[in-house]
């Protein structure tokens, strides 16, 4: 099963945006699953249902984190 279709399943499940997109890379980084959850909990539905900046944007950006570490620009 790819990425994508994970993370579809997940949010199928209630998970939110940022949650399947942050979840599905777990693995790969040698996170904790449950703690990655609950980490990228308060980014879903536009940051703590704010309707702001979208879940799924904020789940990406803390994979890029994840992968490429501090680097001021």
């Amino acid at each position: 099963m790819s990425k994508a279709d994970e993370a579809v399943t997940l949010f199928q499940h209630g998970f939110s945006c940022s949650q399947t997109v942050l979840s599905v890379f777990a693995e790969d980084f040698g996170l904790d699953r449950d703690v990655v959850l609950r980490i990228s909990q308060g980014f879903g539905a536009g940051i703590a249902y704010a309707d702001d900046i979208c879940g799924a944007l904020s789940g990406a950006i803390m994979v890029i984190r994840v992968r490429y570490g501090l680097q001021w620009i």
